[in-house]
C-alpha cells in the first residue's frame, strides 16, 4: 500500500509539473470566452499611390494592401491600372499590373522585393500592305484589319519602400527586371525598368489586426 501511495504521489507531481510548464510556454494564444486570441499587429494596411515608369509603363494608379506582418517583415499585394504612352497618339491601351511583395524593416524604411505580372491590352497598328495601280491608273491599297491582342509580362522588384505603421505618406522606388511571358512574336525581350511611386496610406479608427508571425 505504501508503495502504491508513493507511486500515485509521484505521478501526480509529474502531471502538475507538466501542466505548469505547458502554461508557461504557451504564449502565442490566450483562451477567452469568445475563443482563442492570436497575437496581432495593428497596422494601417490600405495604400493608394501613383507610379511613374516601371511595370505600369509610363504611369499607373495603384492600390496596395498589407496581408501579413511579422516581427521584421510585411507581405502586401498590389493591383493597378496603367495606360501605355500611345495615349499621346490618340491610342489608349490599358495595362493591369499585379504584384506580390515582401518588405523588411522594423521602422518606416524598408527594403522591398517581389514578383508580378503585367497584362497589356491593345490593338495592333497596321499600315497598307500593298499598293497597286490598275491599267487605267487607279490606285488600289490593301489594308490588314486591326486585330486586338494581349501581351503578358513577368517581372521582379528590388527597391526601397517608405511606409509607416500608423499611415500617412507613402513612397517607393526601385528597379524591375522584366521579360515577356506571352506576346504575338514570342520573344522574351528582357529589359530593366525603373519606377518611382508616391501616395498615401489611409488612417482608420481601427487598424487592421494582422497576424503576427514570430519564428523565434
Amino acid at each position: 500500500m505504501k508503495k502504491l501511495l508513493l507511486t500515485l504521489a509521484f505521478v501526480g507531481a509529474s502531471l502538475n509539473l507538466t501542466a505548469q510548464n505547458t502554461a508557461n510556454t504557451t504564449l502565442t494564444a490566450t483562451d477567452e470566452e469568445e475563443g482563442v486570441k492570436v497575437p496581432t499587429v495593428a497596422m494601417q494596411s490600405n495604400t493608394v499611390y501613383a507610379e511613374v515608369g516601371g511595370n505600369g509603363e509610363l504611369y499607373s494608379v495603384n492600390f496596395d494592401q498589407v496581408v501579413l506582418s511579422g516581427k521584421n517583415f510585411n507581405i502586401s499585394f498590389r493591383v493597378g491600372l496603367g495606360l501605355s504612352s500611345s495615349i499621346f497618339k490618340g491610342d489608349i491601351d490599358p495595362i493591369i499590373p499585379l504584384e506580390g511583395n515582401i518588405w523588411f524593416g522594423t521602422d518606416k524604411h524598408h527594403f522591398e522585393t517581389g514578383l508580378g505580372v503585367v497584362a497589356a491590352f491593345g490593338f495592333e497598328e497596321t499600315l497598307p500592305v500593298t499598293v497597286q495601280f490598275t491599267d487605267n491608273g487607279t490606285k488600289i491599297a490593301q489594308f490588314q484589319p486591326a486585330r486586338e491582342h494581349t501581351s503578358l509580362y513577368a517581372f521582379t522588384r528590388f527597391g526601397y519602400r517608405y511606409q509607416q505603421k500608423d499611415g500617412g505618406l507613402f513612397f517607393r522606388a526601385g528597379i524591375n527586371p522584366t521579360v515577356t511571358a506571352y506576346t504575338k512574336s514570342g520573344d522574351l525581350n528582357p529589359k530593366l525598368e525603373a519606377n518611382i511611386g508616391i501616395g498615401y496610406t489611409f488612417k482608420t479608427k481601427k487598424p487592421a489586426q494582422i497576424p503576427l508571425i514570430n519564428y523565434n
